[in-house]
């Protein structure tokens, strides 16, 4: 699934029109939404991703698919990576992932 599709689901799955959703994320108007999520667009950034799932409710989670129970997993969340000790995974952000290598 890329990113356009999971946010029409999401706004499905919570009943939230492109209006609603502009009006959630401060927007002036719905034509911007469509223009996001039009196929035509070419891709949607991660930053408007996270944006537009974190209104629709959702988290964008990043999990290490080879960690098992105990792998890593961080929340994109659109907020600066905070300099972290030596023992804690750093923060994934919109600045420092790519969203069409995440979702393939």
């Amino acid at each position: 699934m890329n990113g356009k599709t999971a946010v029409r689901r999401a706004m499905e799955r919570r009943a939230i029109t492109q209006k609603q959703l502009a009006k959630m994320l401060n927007i002036k108007s719905q034509p911007v939404i469509a223009e996001r999520l039009s196929d035509s667009a070419k891709s949607l950034r991660l930053e408007n991703f996270v944006e537009m799932m974190n209104a629709c409710g959702f988290d964008v989670l990043v999990r290490d698919r080879n960690g098992g129970r105990n792998g890593v997993e961080w929340v994109i969340d659109n907020e600066p990576t905070v300099v972290a000790p030596i023992s804690e995974e750093p923060k994934l952000t919109a600045d420092n992932i790519d969203l069409d290598k995440l979702l393939g």
